[in-house]
């Protein structure tokens, strides 16, 4: 097998011209390498080549994709000004029908009717649309669990830069998904080159545009968030929304407070009650293994921007600790970031949500992102299993997140911990720790007095436990550092996902 063949086996059977040998050497550098398999769509900008013989920029973006040809609809790969005005996008079909070009084609969109120019299978073809070419040697390497796609682009010569270049994946049978800032390109000495951003693609190194950079500035920060609302009604660019989110909330978080209407709002408060919120077990009728939760700067996000002023003071000495949230309102949000904070609390207060309403949402063109899809799934799961059994009203046409949901085992307990490094002051990050052997599991009585406790051992990501009308609890001791869960009945039938909260030794 030759050396381009090695990157794709539909690739033509002609000589590759320019920078395929290239690509396929830096293909073949990874191939000894492990790339894990991810919970979520990360993009990844893994390499990146500038080729001056032939002025052609490659670039070897990757993405997770357990299931070949299932998992995700499409991959797009777009250019943008300064101004954020859209340059280039290219897209290569992921999945097993036509998206719009062929399966495993390339294309590239025409930016002023969105229409889509198919470069063939494996790029078999050369597209020209604005003066960018998308060339022949674009190619795809499945390996591992993850998909890497190539592109070779040949920019235009006017182009100067410097240029936002951004990515994503679009699920199946949809037109939306949030786009992720992979890197900025620059023209140095008349060739381009890429200063690469953090893979989680906040878009930290972009100014916010006026007015709100200046409104950020002159600590109106809380009152920028709220206008991204607008933002997402209107289907507008989300590099700009990520660059208005990330520095107004760095702006929040200096300032320690955050207020509504007369009411102030502290940020260590905020982090206690979510605390409070991520402690509590979930019991899931459902067996759903997710490690963490969700972000504490998502559910800070909520609260900024679609908290209420409450219409009764607290009583007595009292104070709330969160303004009035309509979660019902929220979940009808177009921005991912609300949904999937209000599907939090929504699962943690124990808030009805009716289920065509969620279902109708998850399925809406409207951004949807991993996170929505982890907190709507361990939502749904804790709900009562006659909602989602096959036969039910609703199972026909749900997401396949959901229609592969396994109920918990009905003669026995199922117990996952996870451990997080809980905080007195206000940290937007959910920092998770691995228990090694410092983690016990302890049986209490109706008193909560322990009765008995066992190691658990390090490997054991869930266990299996007796029905019991007593009580279980997770103990953590490692030196300085030590945690303990809240305490959960060992009611048969249930998937129970528990949080250690671990202090001290730092």
């Amino acid at each position: 097998m030759s050396v381009v063949q090695t990157i794709s086996n539909r690739r033509r059977g002609r000589c590759a011209v320019g920078p395929a040998v290239v690509i396929a050497v830096l293909a073949l550098g990874w191939s000894c390498q492990p790339v894990p398999i991810l919970p979520s769509p990360q993009i990844d900008l893994v390499q990146w080549a500038w080729i001056e013989e032939s002025e052609t920029l490659l670039l070897v973006t990757s993405v997770a994709e357990p299931e070949p040809f299932r998992t995700h609809g499409r991959f797009e790969l777009s250019w943008l000004e300064s101004d954020g005005g859209e340059l280039f996008r290219a897209l290569y079909n992921t999945s097993s029908r036509a998206n719009p070009v062929p399966p495993e084609a390339f294309g590239v969109f025409d930016i002023e009717d969105d229409s889509v120019k198919s470069a063939g299978i494996e790029g078999d073809w050369e597209v020209n649309v604005d003066d960018f070419t998308l060339l022949t040697d674009s190619a795809t390497v499945r390996r591992d669990g993850s998909l890497f796609v190539n592109w070779a682009i040949r920019p235009p010569k006017s182009l100067t830069g410097p240029v936002s270049l951004r990515a994503r994946v679009l699920p199946k049978r949809s037109e939306s998904g949030e786009w992720v800032q992979i890197g900025t390109l620059e023209k140095v000495d008349g060739g381009w080159q890429i200063a690469e951003v953090d893979s989680i693609g906040e878009a930290s190194d972009l100014l916010p545009p006026e007015p709100f950079s200046s409104m950020i500035a002159d600590g109106e920060a809380t009152a920028a968030l709220r206008m991204l609302a607008d933002f997402w009604d209107r289907g507008e660019d989300s590099t700009t929304i990520r660059a208005i989110r990330t520095h107004a909330l760095q702006a929040i978080s200096s300032s320690g407070t955050f207020s509504v209407g007369g009411d102030s709002y502290p940020l260590a408060d905020i982090r206690t009650v979510f605390e409070w919120m991520i402690m509590k077990p979930d019991v899931l009728r459902f067996r759903l293994p997710i490690k963490g939760d969700l972000e504490p700067e998502r559910f800070l996000y909520l609260a900024v921007t679609m908290g209420k002023e409450h219409i009764e003071p607290a009583r007595g000495a009292g104070k709330y600790v969160l303004p009035e949230i309509d979660l019902h309102a929220s979940l009808d949000s177009a921005d991912p970031w609300v949904v999937s904070a209000a599907l939090f609390m929504a699962r943690k207060q124990d808030i009805e949500l009716e289920f065509q309403n969620l279902l109708a949402r998850w399925q809406s063109s409207n951004p949807w992102d991993e996170s929505c899809t982890e907190q709507a799934l361990l939502y749904l799961a804790s709900r009562p299993s006659r909602y989602l059994t096959q036969g039910s009203a609703g199972m026909e046409g749900l997401p396949n997140e959901v229609a592969n949901l396994a109920e918990a085992s009905r003669g026995h307990v199922e117990i996952q911990p996870w451990l997080f490094l809980t905080s007195a002051e206000w940290d937007p990050d959910l920092a998770l720790l691995e228990p090694g052997n410092h983690l016990v599991l302890e049986v209490r009585d109706s008193t909560m007095d322990v009765i008995t406790e066992q190691p658990v051992p390090p490997e054991t990501g869930t266990m299996d436990v007796s029905a019991t009308r007593n009580y279980y609890s997770l103990r953590y001791l490692d030196g300085l550092m030590h945690g303990e869960s809240r305490f959960v009945e060992g009611t048969k039938g249930t998937f129970v996902r528990m949080a250690v909260a671990v202090q001290g030794g730092v």
